[in-house]
């Protein structure tokens, strides 16, 4: 059956356009999915008969050329991509026709000069040019603030109902429309090309920390490359005293919960300054982090700073976790957000037996908490996890609940802010602002 299919991994989202011969196309893998898309294709029967990047990714790893060569098929990327994965190059006007299904290329350069957005019925999938309520930034990757504004004009002019599908989000949304673009996001409300252009090279926006290292591994295909151990390479190799070494590049807070005996800890974004702390080891490195994302990153950087045998354990802690390999474990603290809906969830109750058996007024205290509840809903600010991260035992920051959480820094000089994926250590290619109307 015809279908159409978003995949997110934290922040980043993916598409698989499906026809009715379930045969498919697929859009932006995300290198920590690419067993999440085995596992659907098989399980519906669907053979994939393209894969586009609608650009070179800074900010995560592409699955591109695992696929690539898992299932012998061909990876479209525009004409200007460096990339050594791509096998056949897309232009303005393109088309990729395969049974019942039609997808339009087009050229929407600005966050890089490569980037594509590709329209499928009433559907576009926008990558970093348009997202919910934000765009991509134009700092990096040849980006460009004015191809970015005619670019964006571009794309406003489609018909209002045409559906928004980002390349990310980092606030919840999972699409939009043309039409709620154009009321709340206020990169589409700028009439004067010059003012956008001077506003968007105004932004201080720092480059994400292991941005060379993605954008080359995407463009080469190399992450599909690397040697990776499973739990078992893992155990068996630990028990037979062969010479190899974990080492973590988890957050603090990620390894307070479990750990690796005897593992080498080192932050993601620490490990440039201290890889020379490495040289003395003898033997094998293989990287260790949630999922895999990061341990990549950090093989890579390995490899790059001339170190020869290593690699990358398979699905990271979480897989290690699912095939029963001995971890050491703390106690583990709830997670924030835990924390505030059992507190809630305790007031509200508290105050509704006080408002029941006591005195009606106590009813106004489960109102104040229903308000504020809200309030957070709305504005992403909760008074309540504030507090609660004063307390002792909250004293490391809250791992985020995906690989792709984010935390938002305000430009005090736009109100646009920059959002740092703490998981992955990277930034990402996101700048927002609060609603303008016509700058």
């Amino acid at each position: 059956m015809k279908h159409f299919k978003q995949f997110n991994h934290g922040s980043c989202f993916s598409y698989l356009i499906v026809s009715a011969e379930k045969r498919a196309l697929l859009v932006d893998p995300h290198f920590g999915l690419v067993k999440t898309y085995l596992d659907y294709l098989k399980k519906n029967k669907i053979s994939l008969v393209n894969i586009i990047d609608t650009h070179t990714h800074a900010d995560h790893l592409s699955a591109a050329a695992i696929l690539k060569n898992k299932l012998n098929i061909p990876v479209l990327i525009h004409e200007n991509s460096l990339s050594n994965v791509a096998t056949k190059r897309i232009t303005e006007g393109s088309e990729i026709q395969f049974d019942d299904v039609t997808v339009k290329v087009l050229y929407t350069p600005g966050h890089t000069d490569e980037i594509v957005s590709l329209l499928y019925e009433n559907r576009l999938i926008t990558a970093d040019t348009l997202l919910i309520n934000s765009i991509g930034r134009t700092d990096f990757q040849n980006g460009n603030p004015g191809l970015a504004f005619d670019s964006l004009k571009r794309l406003s002019s489609l018909p209002e109902e045409t559906e928004i599908y980002p390349g990310h989000d980092y606030k919840g949304n999972f699409k939009s429309t043309i039409k709620l673009e154009k009321q709340n996001n206020s990169f589409l409300n700028y009439n004067d090309r010059d003012k956008f252009i001077a506003d968007m090279r105004a932004m201080n926006i720092p480059k994400p920390a292991n941005m060379d290292y993605i954008v080359k591994a995407n463009q080469d295909g190399t992450a599909g490359s690397l040697k990776k151990i499973t739990a078992k390479d893992l155990n068996d190799r630990t028990k037979s005293k062969e010479k190899i070494t974990v080492l973590d590049v988890r957050s603090a807070s990620e390894l307070s919960e479990a750990r690796v005996e005897n593992a080498i800890h080192i932050p993601l974004n620490e490990l440039s300054s201290r890889i020379s702390e490495l040289k003395k080891i003898d033997g094998e490195i293989t990287t260790l982090c949630k999922t895999g994302n990061r341990a990549t990153i950090a093989a890579q950087a390995l490899l790059q700073a001339g170190f020869n045998n290593v690699s990358l354990i398979e699905g990271g802690i979480i897989g290690l976790e699912k095939s029963g390999y001995s971890l050491i474990k703390s106690k583990v603290k709830w997670s924030l957000e835990r924390q505030v809906r059992f507190l809630a969830g305790t007031l509200v109750l508290l105050f509704s037996l006080l408002a029941l058996f006591i005195n009606q007024w106590f009813a106004l205290g489960s109102l104040f908490i229903g308000g504020g509840l809200i309030f957070a809903g709305i504005t992403n600010k909760c008074g309540m996890a504030a507090l609660l991260l004063k307390l002792p035992y909250n004293k490391f920051d809250i791992s985020p609940l995906t690989e792709g959480g984010t935390c938002a820094m305000e430009n005090p000089s736009s109100g646009g802010t920059c959002s740092v994926d703490k998981a992955s250590d990277s930034g990402t290619c996101a700048v927002e602002s609060k609603p303008k109307k016509n700058v």
